[in-house]
């Protein structure tokens, strides 16, 4: 037959089980497909149908053509591929949090020379074969074939479920689902992205969008829906680039507000990163680099981060250089491990100011305790790192009394390393290097 033939055949699916959680990556959903192409469902009493469920066979060749050049990799991982697929299930909504599952295939044989063979399970005959007075979604299968990710097909595939709409004149459907819906039909994993709404909107929805509407003959975008201020859910629409069936050509270069547009407006973007400081040309770079939306999703990120951090709250340089870092980064695109490790270094650097700052304003409320001031090198005292490199003859040693040292004992005793080598470093403003302190400050700390 050849894989153009089979790219040209329709599939066919009963709506449940294009509404249901299919628990596959992208290569598991083709070799779905390529199971379904050879199938004639029972749809009308009077057309020629299937009965049972027949074994289908792809050929050696075939599967060469279908997954290009690196076909012999693919066989080399196919044993792992067909053993995840046949150990796959389907869940079902029944609504109301009624729920099912169903085993996928019989067989799933890969004979060399001859191809691979494949027979579906009798669970799944009312969803593929037994389709009399069903609602169901037909589609081609080179509708979907090239997509590379499984996210990208699960939401053409529910989309398609509407397109009777289309050939009864309308020039776009479209369809509404709440934020659990979407996971569900998408097999979102548990957890990921939970909470994280532009993270989730970004890798889930964004990405997979945008290989759509580059790959296939569908555009297709999205508004977010909203109950206050929280994102409960997402209404998606479709459209056809080219010709189809009874279908109006849609003119690609006067396509629709809600494509064009992006949820947030590329100007106002501009304006609030520029209101920050940033520089044109790294804005410019960002926006051609990530999008408008990728750009916008780690621009909300990266200040929702700042504003929590001690240090980079209000304006100033290092809030500037933090953002900057974390929109080079693309934060909004990281995947979770590299998310938590990003969360655990924002974390940890703000405790770390905190107790610097605490620290440094408990030092210098003991040196007045004691008489001493930061009059002679200010601004020295409150940065202390930048004495370190400085030469004792540069300074006049200024002495401290052996009161002024036993004052120092009893306030500094009870703090540990932290205090002890934040005070060693403000002592050399007065001239101290490291041995003379140690000479005469430890000798008091530890007799």
């Amino acid at each position: 037959m050849g894989a153009v033939a089979i790219l040209e055949k329709d599939v066919v699916q009963a709506n449940p089980l294009i509404e249901a959680r299919k628990e596959m990556n992208v290569t598991e959903m083709r070799l779905f497909v390529l199971g379904l192409q050879d199938i004639m469902p029972h749809i009308k009493d009077d057309t020629l149908h299937d009965v049972e469920f027949h074994e289908t066979i792809i050929s050696y060749n075939e599967l060469k053509e279908l997954f290009g050049n690196d076909f012999y990799g693919n066989i080399r991982n196919l044993k792992k591929q067909l053993d995840k697929a046949y150990a796959g299930r389907i869940e079902l909504s029944y609504g109301n949090g009624g729920f099912g599952f169903r085993h996928i295939y019989r067989k799933m044989d890969y004979i060399p020379h001859k191809g691979l063979v494949i027979q579906f399970d009798d669970e799944l005959k009312p969803y593929i074969l037994e389709l009399v007075n069903q609602a169901y979604t037909r589609y081609k299968v080179k509708a979907f074939f090239s997509l590379s990710s499984a996210y990208s097909w699960r939401i053409l595939e529910s989309l398609l479920e509407k397109q009777g709409y289309l050939r009864q004149g309308h020039k776009e459907i479209f369809l509404v689902l709440t934020i659990e819906e979407v996971r569900f039909r998408l097999n979102v994993p548990e957890g990921l992205y939970a909470g994280r709404i532009n993270n989730f909107r970004s890798r889930i929805l964004d990405l997979p969008i945008k290989e759509i509407n580059e790959k296939t003959d569908y555009f297709v975008w999205y508004e977010v829906q909203k109950t206050g201020r929280k994102v409960t859910g997402f209404k998606f629409w479709l459209k056809l680039k080219k010709t189809a069936e009874n279908v109006e050509t849609i003119d690609e270069n006067h396509l629709p507000e809600e494509i064009s547009a992006p949820v947030i407006q590329k100007e106002e973007l501009k304006a609030a990163m520029e209101a920050e400081g940033m520089p044109k040309a790294a804005i410019n770079t960002w926006l051609k680099k990530y999008g408008v939306d990728g750009a916008a999703a780690s621009w909300d990120l990266a200040v929702e981060h700042a504003n929590s951090r001690t240090e980079t709250q209000g304006k100033g340089t290092q809030r500037k250089k933090y953002i900057k870092a974390c929109m080079e980064r693309n934060i909004a695109a990281m995947n979770d491990e590299e998310a938590a490790l990003q969360a655990e270094f924002d974390e940890r650097e703000k405790r770390v100011a905190e107790e610097k700052q605490q620290a440094m304003q408990a030092m210098q409320e003991c040196f007045e305790k004691i008489g001493l001031t930061s009059e002679r090198y200010g601004s020295d005292l409150q940065s202390t790192g930048g004495l370190l490199g400085v030469d004792e003859e540069e300074l006049e040693p200024q002495e401290l009394t052996s009161g002024q040292l036993k004052a120092i004992k009893e306030l500094y005793s009870a703090s540990g390393n932290t205090y002890t080598e934040a005070l060693l470093e403000a002592l050399k403003n007065y001239g101290y290097t490291q041995n003379t302190f140690i000479r005469k400050y430890y000798k008091f700390m530890w007799g």
